[in-house]
């Protein structure tokens, strides 16, 4: 018989109505169908369903995997606000999203929105922005990003290094690559292949010649 669909404790959607729309966005997440993703998503808000953090981060990851940027961005004010705690990944999802696009002001932007909403910022988040500056070419935010990670009780990682240190290559910084590459090993954050190879580029650009043999 007709009457309100049936909730979940605080008026919102059963868990299991939540769990299948994860599982199915989940799977056209996998398969990069993001059109897919964002029809179920459409649907169901205008069902009698609200999506939760964890349905929403399915469907922007769909679209990150899609190369889909802007149709992340325009998820994000979709979040619940009753959920913001557990919506840090949908905002590094959206960050990854403008990361693989090189939209460098878009990841900015939605790392300062993630903030503005009282978020905790993770080494995931940190991450992604700092590698979206060094596709961008602008190696000045992504060390300023660095430099704020410990003060959110963030620790930079092997990923963190190796973002920054290309970053400070293509900035044609060879001290702060250099410095960067030291910090990495005193961390216990060995560099790869990709975050030397950036330093020894980043040397030979400044002519550093003997450096650059005992990077």
């Amino acid at each position: 018989r007709g009457g309100a669909a049936p909730r979940g404790p605080g008026g919102g959607p059963p868990p299991s109505s939540c769990r299948a729309l994860t599982r199915a966005l989940a799977g056209l997440g996998r398969s990069s169908h993001w059109q897919g993703a964002v029809a179920v998503f459409v649907l169901a808000r205008h069902g009698r369903l609200l999506p939760d953090a964890f349905v929403c981060t399915s469907v922007i990851s769909a679209c990150e995997k899609g190369a889909k940027w802007e149709t992340a961005l325009a998820l994000l004010p979709l979040l619940p606000s009753g959920d913001l705690r557990r919506s840090v990944p949908s905002f590094n999802a959206a960050i990854s999203a403008c990361e693989k696009a090189a939209h460098w002001g878009g990841a900015l932007a939605v790392f300062a929105s993630l903030q503005h909403r009282s978020l905790s910022p993770d080494v995931v988040t940190f991450n992604a922005t700092i590698s979206a500056c060094e596709k961008g070419q602008r190696w000045g935010p992504a060390m300023r990003l660095l430099g704020t990670m410990r003060a959110h009780r963030v620790w930079p990682n092997a990923i963190t290094y190796c973002a920054a240190i290309s970053a400070s290559e293509k900035g044609a910084c060879w001290e702060r690559a250099l410095a960067l590459l030291e910090d990495s090993r005193r961390d216990g954050s060995p560099p790869g292949v990709v975050a030397w190879s950036a330093t020894v580029s980043a040397l030979e650009k400044g002519q550093q010649w003997e450096r650059a043999l005992t990077a």
